[in-house]
């Protein structure tokens, strides 16, 4: 996905907008919090269950959880590899709120983040 050609279309409909690209989100947050703590943060938000509702899915702490952990830190050093999980993308988003900076959590700003883990993938 080309970023510039993104920026360029919502640049038309909000012309009145200054647009910013930044580095990835997740290398951006990580200068400041632990990669390991958001690599369990994104991994508990897998859905591995399909029978399940997100509040009843497996707990962290089985082998394979460790591996989904391991997986979610090299995701986030690599952003430009795609995800084939399944995560809850409302958990996700509330996530990704918690992590953007005080200074930009207000009106003036809009965050659009497009992330690998959220692509459809048919």
């Amino acid at each position: 996905m080309n970023l510039n050609i993104v920026a360029q279309d919502i640049g038309e409909i909000f012309s009145n907008c200054t647009i910013d690209i930044r580095i990835p989100f997740l290398q951006y947050v990580t200068k400041s919090i632990s990669v390991n703590w958001l690599a369990e943060e994104l991994a508990s938000l897998q859905i591995l269950d399909l029978s399940q509702p997100y509040n009843s899915q497996p707990e962290i702490g089985s082998k394979s959880d460790r591996n989904s952990v391991f997986f979610e830190k090299y995701l986030i050093t690599n952003p430009y590899h795609t995800s084939r999980g399944l995560y809850d993308g409302f958990m996700m988003q509330r996530s990704y709120e918690t992590l953007l900076p005080e200074s930009e959590k207000t009106i003036d700003n809009i965050h659009i983040i497009l992330d690998s883990r959220l692509d459809l993938h048919i």
